[in-house]
């Protein structure tokens, strides 16, 4: 079983469960404090683990939560083929492996996981989980923010939860807010702001479509440092080059669309993935999407609607433009600087 990634598989009344989590996690069991878990020290910790285990990784069908049979923890090197580790009682893995059996009254038809067993390391703030019960099967992503997760839920249930998925991405993700702010703050009629608009969305829909259906693959090595570029492209043009013809600022925005669409493919593949109703994950984020950038897009406008007839600007391109570009720049910075 690979590192902090596990399976529950659900036979009848009972769930079975193989989960790999971390050492730097438990409270009780690294005797030595190296950050390992040896098999000796699995051996003489075994209830000490199991407990804490059954504290924080639980399942329930519905409100009825899962009775624990057994809990069983296994220790092994992190290299156990090596010579030098034959025999040696000392060495450990930074991970252990869990194997739990859950008993329920009845076979269960609403399985949830609440897990809050995450580690201190780098990397280790994450649960992959995959639920099978017959021929379906769903993957979750559990993060110190997301501890619970319902399985097999009905499509209007799923659609709902990813509109609310997708909402919350677009409205706490700073470099797209900053990558719209920089293509509203401009001085432009409304027919121009709403081709811009479409243009982003056009893009970014066709790319989160054409990743999620494996047809254009995606990799954070050069895709996000594009998503800070074009910020920083977009930012600058308003601020340097204060006129610029309609038709290239809507190539320019379209361009610059399709590598945000990948980015939202990316977070929607790291952080849920519904293979039962695929399609209603994915237009319920993309809808979610759509409604945080409409928000977004008209709370803008509304406060530079609102600036401009405080101040009475007569300017073309008002303080408050150059402003809010300013801003969107040095958050394109900020994050470009962090690849």
């Amino acid at each position: 079983m690979p590192a902090q990634q596990g399976s529950i598989n659900i036979q009848g009344t009972s769930a079975f469960v193989a989960i790999a989590l971390p050492v730097s996690a438990l409270k009780q069991g690294d005797q030595n404090g190296d950050g390992k878990l040896s098999p000796l020290e699995a051996s003489v910790y075994q209830s000490a683990i199991a407990q804490q285990v059954g504290e924080r990784v639980q399942l329930f069908d519905g409100t009825q939560a899962g009775t624990i049979d057994f809990i069983q923890i296994n220790a092994e090197s992190e290299d156990k083929h090596s010579q030098e580790n034959i025999g040696n009682t000392n060495d450990g893995a930074r991970f252990f492996l869990v194997l739990i059996k859950f008993s329920f009254t009845t076979a269960p038809q609403a399985l949830e996981i609440k897990a809050n067993f995450f580690g201190k390391r780098t990397g280790e703030q994450q649960l992959t989980i995959k639920a099978i019960r017959d021929a379906e099967q769903e993957i979750v992503i559990l993060r110190p923010g997301h501890l619970q997760h319902r399985f097999f839920r009905e499509p209007h249930q799923v659609l709902v939860d990813f509109i609310n998925t997708g909402l919350h991405h677009i409205l706490t993700g700073w470099d797209h807010l900053a990558f719209l702010l920089s293509i509203v703050a401009v001085a432009a009629t409304w027919r121009h702001m709403l081709l811009v608009t479409t243009a982003f969305t056009l893009a970014h829909s066709a790319t989160f479509i054409l990743s999620l259906m494996d047809v254009i693959p995606t990799s954070t090595q050069w895709y996000e440092p594009a998503i800070a570029a074009s910020i920083v492209f977009m930012a600058s043009l308003n601020l340097i080059k204060k006129e610029l013809p309609s038709n290239f600022r809507l190539i320019a925005v379209f361009f610059c669309g399709l590598f945000h669409g990948l980015g939202f493919a990316s977070s929607i593949s790291d952080m849920v993935i519904n293979s039962h109703h695929r399609w209603w994950s994915l237009i319920g984020f993309n809808l979610g999407i759509e409604l945080g950038q409409l928000l977004f897009i008209g709370l803008c406008i509304s406060v530079f609607w609102m600036l401009k007839h405080l101040q009475n600007e007569q300017e073309k391109t008002p303080l408050y433009y150059r402003g809010a570009n300013a801003f969107a720049l040095v958050i394109g910075v900020y994050f470009l600087f962090q690849f």
